[in-house]
């Protein structure tokens, strides 16, 4: 079961971060805070309807669970890794902490549409 969770997870992990590059690519370079924020917000949100979608009863825990440790990963990449200051604008720069408040937006998205659609 937990081996299964945890592989549930890095897959809706990677889809996140896939549809991410996606929409990064369409934009191009950031220009405003819309454009820093959008990818994020559409990949959690692709994130956590993939999360719910494998388990509708845990969708809600593990889509949280999966945003909280990309935005840790994100985080420690950019500001660990590569040194990337904080600079002026701090939410431009924390940008990946709106992964899991959209992770379970899109897992509730998807459990109400699936009560309702019922």
């Amino acid at each position: 079961m937990t081996v299964l969770l945890v592989l549930r997870s890095i897959v809706s992990m990677s889809s996140a971060v896939f549809v991410w590059l996606c929409v990064m690519t369409m934009i191009g370079a950031p220009a405003s805070l819309f454009d820093v924020l959008l990818p994020a917000i559409l990949g959690g949100f692709v994130g956590g309807v993939i999360c719910s979608t494998f388990s509708l009863r845990l969708g809600l825990y593990m889509a949280f669970g999966s945003g909280m440790i990309l935005a840790i990963a994100f985080i420690i990449f950019r500001q660990g890794y590569l040194a990337i200051p904080l600079g002026d604008d701090t939410m431009r720069a924390l940008w990946p902490l709106w992964f899991p408040p959209s992770f379970y937006f899109g897992a509730y998205a998807y459990l109400r549409f699936r009560l309702n659609s019922v």
